[in-house]
């Protein structure tokens, strides 16, 4: 199963994000993808945005005009990658930012795995394992489309 992990490239700034914390915030996506593919290795790939040659050309173009129009275009190139993947990862370290926002509805209205948490540290404030529950979850996923396909 492909995945789609969902964290925010601007952040609690947005469009007064430095191009050093943007940097900063897309290395940590890519780390956190890194992780998610030690985890779930052969099983699922996960596909970051912040690692897309397309998209990064377009926040670079952002953060030297800071012209708006180029939102819409980096949240298309989103999509694009979104329709691509079975499912979404979300991570939104407590703050859900509008692209991610909308990254969740596109995949809830068209029928994807939505997966949302702070962070994939090893427990959340209830005491839940998020790497445990994210695998679970995913199972479960798979458990259902199997028992619908069945059904067909």
């Amino acid at each position: 199963m492909q995945l789609y992990l969902a964290m925010w490239a601007r952040g609690i700034r947005g469009n007064e994000v430095s191009a050093e914390e943007m940097a900063d915030n897309k290395l940590y996506a890519i780390g956190v993808a890194e992780q998610l593919r030690t985890l779930l290795d052969p099983y699922h790939t996960i596909i970051c945005p912040h690692e897309d040659k397309v998209l990064n050309l377009i926040d670079d173009l952002w953060l030297e005009t800071r012209d708006e129009r180029l939102i819409p275009m980096a949240m298309e190139r989103c999509y694009c990658l979104l329709d691509e993947c079975e499912g979404i990862v979300l991570f939104h370290r407590g703050y859900m930012s509008e692209g991610m926002a909308n990254e969740k509805l596109y995949c809830e209205r068209i029928g994807k795995f939505v997966y949302e948490a702070s962070d994939l540290t090893e427990e959340n404030d209830a005491g839940v394992n998020i790497k445990e529950d994210l695998i679970l979850a995913l199972n479960d996923w798979n458990e259902e489309r199997t028992e619908d396909e069945e059904l067909v």
